[in-house]
């Protein structure tokens, strides 16, 4: 379901994630799903350490390559998890375009949410501010791919240099971008189309009494307020999600075109 603003134009977000991209996905994935697999770091001609999946799912590291066999992942977390993987077939919500719920590369991770929260390996996230508030934090999507492309290109500079403190620091980082990225995906999935219909009712009983500006935070009622509020948030939820209605790589693309002003 497309989501079709109010009579007002919503407010241009913030340039804190949209405008500061990284290398794109694109132009990484090929070699993240290797060298997440396996990364070699020589300190001798005989020693490595290798970053490996367990059948459980989680990492391990060794000094022995990894085994070749594709891990098995419980069947019971599979089905609980929905994972963004599984968008494919599925209703996008908001007119979100399908690229940015592909899953992490390399990543074995998944992530498990209900309406309390979300986990993912070692990240937690709980929904103590409502589901509301959860759908808009996690609408920062591309922010988070931004955090894990970036992450991804330091890990590539420390394994060039030989750097094993650097490349187990962001390794780690990489989980835990591409779980942030794994639990937007869900909450967006689940709970996304119902939280901005009923964000919608109220943005536009909020116009229909004219409380669509600040001004009715000056002198009037708490609820009066409140509704503007609703408002505000609507159009700011709608703004975010209609940044992501193009593709990653078109996204990323128009990130690196010079300013024509």
């Amino acid at each position: 379901m497309h989501f079709p603003s109010l009579s007002q134009n919503p407010p241009e977000r913030g340039s804190g994630n949209r405008h500061d991209r990284s290398l794109t996905a694109r132009l990484l994935a090929g070699f993240v799903m290797c060298l997440l697999c396996a990364v070699v770091i020589p300190e001798s001609a005989e020693a490595a350490v290798y970053r490996c999946a367990t059948v459980s799912g989680d990492t391990q590291f060794q000094d022995t390559p990894c085994s070749i066999d594709k891990p098995n992942v419980d069947p019971r977390r599979a089905a609980k998890s929905g994972a963004a993987g599984s968008a494919a077939g599925r209703p996008l919500p908001a007119g979100i375009h399908s690229s940015w719920f592909s899953p992490p590369p390399g990543i074995a991770y998944e992530a498990l949410c209900d309406e309390q929260g979300c986990e993912c390996g070692s990240v937690e996230r709980s929904f103590d501010n409502g589901l509301q508030i959860a759908v808009g934090d996690a609408l920062y999507l591309d922010g988070s791919w931004h955090r894990f492309d970036t992450a991804v290109s330091h890990l590539m500079t420390a394994t060039r240099g030989g750097d094993r403190a650097g490349v187990l620091q962001y390794q780690a980082e990489i989980e835990d971008t591409a779980c942030e990225i794994l639990m937007s995906q869900q909450i967006l999935m689940q709970f996304a189309e119902k939280e901005l219909v009923q964000l919608r009712r109220d943005a536009q009983i909020a116009e229909d009494l004219g409380r669509d500006s600040e001004s009715s935070c000056d002198g009037f009622s708490e609820a009066a307020c409140s509704q503007y509020q609703q408002w505000l948030a609507y159009q700011t939820m709608l703004a975010d999600a209609r940044s992501l209605s193009v593709s990653r790589e078109h996204a990323e693309l128009q990130t690196l075109l010079p300013d024509d002003r």
